[in-house]
């Protein structure tokens, strides 16, 4: 599993800013799969991607440990510009 979350006083604003400038994009440079998960009741909004993998099968576990490098990376890649560059003042409701 790979997740992003967001928290703080500005977290809504931060998730749905990010979620509509950058979640189509999210699907075709990450994964199909990922999940935009905003979270009123909890502390953190998430941006989050599980694999269909079972742990405790060993023989699997090369393709389970590639799946994550892969995915961490691209996580990386995509999110952490996007991030440092956000600029909140952008958000309309």
């Amino acid at each position: 599993m790979s997740s992003l979350f967001i928290g703080g006083s500005e977290r809504d604003a931060y998730f749905n800013l990010l979620k509509q400038k950058y979640e189509t994009a999210s699907y075709k440079e990450i994964n199909k799969d990922l999940v935009w998960m905003a979270k009123p009741s909890l502390k953190e909004d998430v941006v989050r991607l599980m694999a269909d993998f079972d742990p405790a099968d060993r023989e699997t576990w090369p393709q389970q440990h590639q799946w994550l490098k892969d995915t961490l990376e691209r996580f990386e890649a995509f999110f952490t510009n996007k991030i440092r560059n956000l600029n909140i003042s952008e958000y309309v409701e």
